[in-house]
C-alpha cells in the first residue's frame, strides 16, 4: 500500500495494513471506545512482534485511512486525548454480515 503524506510517498506492506486494520476494527468492536495510547499498547503486545519497522507509524496511518473511509471516528477530550470509536453504521453492517455468516461478534475468519 502506498500512502501519500504531504506530497511524499511512503510504502507499507499490504499484509501489515490488513493486519492492523483487522486489529483496530476488532478491538473497537469489543470496546466502546479506546484512547489512541491504549490501542497502541494493545497493538504492541498483540501484533508488534510480527512486524518490522515502526508499529506506531503504521497504526497511525491505518487509523487515518479508516477515519477517511468513515469506518471510525476520532474525538478529542478536553485534554486533547484521542478517543477512537467505530461508527454506528459500520457496526450495524458488521453485525448484519456476521449474522448472515453466523459468525460470533469480535471474531474474524482467519
Amino acid at each position: 500500500m502506498i500512502l501519500t503524506v504531504g506530497g511524499k510517498r511512503a510504502l507499507m506492506p499490504i499484509k501489515y495494513y490488513d493486519e492492523i486494520c483487522t486489529f483496530i476494527v476488532r478491538e473497537l468492536e469489543q470496546n466502546d471506545g479506546l484512547r489512541f495510547v491504549e490501542l497502541l499498547d494493545k497493538a504492541d503486545s498483540v501484533i508488534g512482534s510480527e512486524m518490522r519497522g515502526n508499529l506506531s507509524w503504521y497504526l497511525l496511518h491505518v487509523k487515518h485511512d479508516l477515519q477517511a473511509r468513515n469506518i471510525i471516528r476520532v474525538e478529542r477530550d478536553v485534554n486533547r486525548v484521542q478517543i477512537i470509536q467505530l461508527r454506528r453504521k459500520y457496526k450495524e453492517k458488521l453485525r448484519a454480515f456476521r449474522a448472515e455468516l453466523k459468525m460470533p461478534s469480535g471474531t474474524d475468519r482467519s
